[in-house]
């Protein structure tokens, strides 16, 4: 852990990290606690500088942390929730550490984990495939809580498993290789394909499986593709606008640590996915009315929507750019054409 207190190391603009040792004397002459950088005009107070006390707590890189880097990890993923005070209290001379924000992104894939366990286990609830009179069982939720996007019951798989067949096919070591093959054929199929459901034949025999409730299909799999580039391409598409190369020099470091905590932004956007997919909405192509027209993009836009808030927030608390709220308008919006083109070149149709 580094010292709290650093009075005779040299300070940089934790934004260009320009050196800031003549300005600092400058200002020390007289008396003044605060500073502007030279080069990129940022406001900074010498004081929080060379302090650092003044780290969150509960921030995954922060550097007077007294908690486990997991507990951290979770506890900077539940703050994105609330973007403004988050970029507020995460400020630019924080090192970036990439081990804390591994961590930080595993955090992120069990939380999307999570949300396509509790769609999937309220499928299964809610609706019964026509085709499979079976009542979901708790093999088939134990099955999706573990693969979420199988299409397969978990029954269906244990029975695969405990099945025994008359004839001399009926070895231990058979079994076994059947039960692996469908296991990988489960794991493979991503619920994006339903007809090769049920037609596995094995050395042991062949047995039809039932079909689960898919947890996406595959136009709606293909628009939250498409959405994830809003949050993730909107934070460097700052490096696009002139000034701030220019003007503001923005290191890349921070837009860097801003597009992967933009990560968090992923799981709100794949549960409106799977909600759409269980309700039967239009992915694919939408009707003639406005209405229409705009259901098949609703993932998009709410990605556009929720990237819009979180930019806001970079720009303005974190980065402090000037012209902050245009700067995060045009870095969304550009993000969200980047979106709708992706979707419009894998469908054939915007």
């Amino acid at each position: 852990m580094q010292s709290a207190h650093q009075p005779n190391a040299p300070l940089h603009c934790p934004r260009c990290a320009y050196l800031l040792a003549g300005t600092e004397s400058d200002a020390a002459s007289r008396g003044d606690p605060r500073g502007t950088c030279p080069e990129c005009g940022l406001d900074v107070a010498w004081a929080e500088l060379r302090d650092t006390r003044g780290d969150p707590p509960w921030f995954a890189e922060s550097r007077n942390a007294r908690r486990p880097l997991a507990w951290r990890a979770c506890a900077t993923a539940l703050r994105t929730m609330r973007p403004f005070r988050f970029w507020s209290a995460v400020t630019m001379q924080i090192p970036l550490r990439p081990r804390a924000i591994a961590v930080y992104l595993l955090v992120v894939a069990a939380a999307a984990h999570a949300v396509a366990v509790t769609g999937r286990t309220w499928m299964n609830i809610e609706r019964r495939q026509q085709w499979y009179s079976t009542t979901p069982t708790v093999a088939d939720h134990a099955w999706a809580a573990l693969m979420p996007a199988s299409i397969v019951w978990g029954e269906s798989i244990w029975s695969w498993t405990t099945r025994r067949n008359e004839g001399p096919d009926d070895r231990w070591t058979t079994r076994t290789v059947a039960t692996a093959v469908a296991l990988a054929e489960c794991a493979c199929t991503m619920g994006f394909d339903e007809n090769d459901m049920g037609k596995f034949t094995g050395a042991g025999g062949f047995q039809a499986r039932g079909r689960a409730p898919r947890l996406l299909d595959p136009a709606a799999a293909a628009r939250l593709a498409s959405a994830a580039v809003v949050p993730l391409a909107a934070p460097a598409l700052v490096l696009l606008l002139p000034f701030s190369m220019r003007r503001a020099r923005v290191r890349p470091v921070h837009l860097l640590r801003a597009t992967l905590y933009s990560t968090a932004l992923l799981p709100p956007l794949l549960a409106i996915a799977v909600w759409g997919t269980h309700h039967g909405h239009r992915f694919m192509l939408g009707a003639p009315t406005l209405r229409g027209r705009l259901e098949p993009h609703i993932v998009t836009l709410a990605a556009i929507a929720l990237a819009s808030v979180w930019m806001t927030a970079i720009c303005t608390r974190y980065l402090r750019l000037p012209n902050a709220i245009g700067v995060a308008a045009a870095c969304t919006a550009i993000a969200g054409l980047l979106s709708l083109g992706a979707a419009a070149t894998h469908f054939g149709v915007l």
